[in-house]
């Protein structure tokens, strides 16, 4: 079996949501800057009135002819579709922080642009920027952004308006089956809302991954305490069950603020998110059997639950397996334990004070004798 239907999560970058995303959102604070550059003061006032102000041409005139033009017309017309947008000195020198939000985050999200200027008949321009590190979908091109009942999709401008609707809708589909999941404590604050960015090449998406994951379908970041889902652009023309199965399991890490707290074993994470995809996907669930199946052809029944080595080997197959395996292993705990039992049973191994290794052992050998039967029946 080949690789390309893997979906990494957020286990696999670790880089709760806990209000509505359509309310007032937390701004971040700015960080302590002892002197704030002269020539970068002079510009903040500038840009934030004609930001604010949705006018165009003044924001533009704070712009170096040229390339600085160019890049501050994306800029403007990239961050104008967002909320609670504010430039702030940064503490490094010559640096500017962008703070903004969509409907779906619970905080602001900070972005570290580092600017050169330029002395022009009209005064002080800025004549080039370029990220500090990360940089945020905005900064990567032409950005639209469609907000749904449920959340927002970050995507290129020229996604054409039926499939940035599509995307609307398939993330309000998994939003809502998450939410009626009842994973119990284990996605207590989330807002019920999720935030999608589709990358227009390979080469933002590892930008937005930070590199990696990159043979993933997708990834669930942290992006300064706000979870994004971000999907490879080699999957934009999947199926629709595939792309709604798998937006589902990205859906699970944020509910659970796994990419901003990846506790607990990795096996909970993946198996999770991978377990409840697979209650609200048939394909989903019998393609992991496979998987189940094809390590057992491989290998002795194993003597425990998967590691978290299991999940960063070099062998994609292996990889997969793990994923199946884990959520094998939720799904014994589920009809051995209930619902309600299990959840809280997984929640239990991410806290500082994990189960009694009897429980751990309970459901280890319940697992084993789960994979025994499969080997047994072929």
């Amino acid at each position: 079996m080949s690789g390309l239907r893997r979906w990494c999560s957020s286990a696999c970058l670790l880089v709760l949501l806990a209000s509505s995303g359509c309310g007032s959102a937390p701004v971040l604070q700015p960080a302590a800057v002892e002197s704030v550059s002269p020539v970068l003061e002079e510009l903040l006032g500038p840009l934030q009135r004609s930001l604010d102000s949705r006018d165009r041409p003044a924001f533009l005139a704070n712009f170096a002819p040229g390339e600085a033009t160019r890049q501050g017309s994306q800029l403007f017309g990239n961050l104008r579709q967002f909320q609670a947008v504010r430039f702030r000195p940064a503490v490094q020198p010559n640096t500017l922080e962008v703070q903004w939000r969509v409907p779906g985050d619970a905080v602001a999200t900070a972005q570290l642009i580092v600017l050169t200027f330029e002395r022009s008949e009209s005064g002080l321009v800025i004549g080039s920027l370029r990220p500090e590190s990360r940089a945020s979908v905005w900064l990567l091109g032409g950005t639209a952004v469609r907000t749904s009942a449920r959340g927002t999709v970050i995507a290129p401008d020229t996604l054409v308006n039926a499939r940035l609707t599509d995307w609307g809708r398939r993330l309000d589909r998994a939003a809502t089956a998450v939410e009626r999941s009842d994973l119990g404590s284990l996605d207590d604050g989330w807002n019920e809302r999720l935030v999608v960015e589709l990358p227009a090449t390979g080469a933002d998406y590892r930008a937005l991954s930070s590199g990696t994951g990159v043979g993933a379908a997708a990834v669930t970041v942290c992006d300064n305490g706000s979870p994004r889902i971000v999907v490879n652009p080699t999957q934009l023309d999947a199926g629709r069950g595939y792309l709604d199965a798998l937006l589902i399991h990205e859906a699970v890490h944020v509910a659970t603020n796994a990419p901003c707290d990846p506790a607990g074993p990795q096996w909970v994470r993946e198996g999770l998110a991978e377990w409840v995809a697979a209650e609200h996907s048939p394909s989903t669930r019998a393609y992991d059997r496979e998987w189940v199946v094809w390590h057992l052809s491989r290998h002795q029944v194993p003597r425990s639950l998967p590691s978290d080595a299991d999940f960063t080997g070099a062998d994609d197959d292996e990889v997969l397996s793990a994923y199946a395996l884990s959520a094998l292993a939720v799904d014994v705990a589920v009809r051995r334990l209930g619902r309600t039992g299990a959840m809280t049973f997984l929640d239990g191994l991410s806290l500082p004070v994990p189960p009694e290794a009897g429980a751990v052992d309970d459901l280890t050998g319940w697992y084993r004798a789960e994979l025994g039967r499969i080997a047994a029946s072929g």
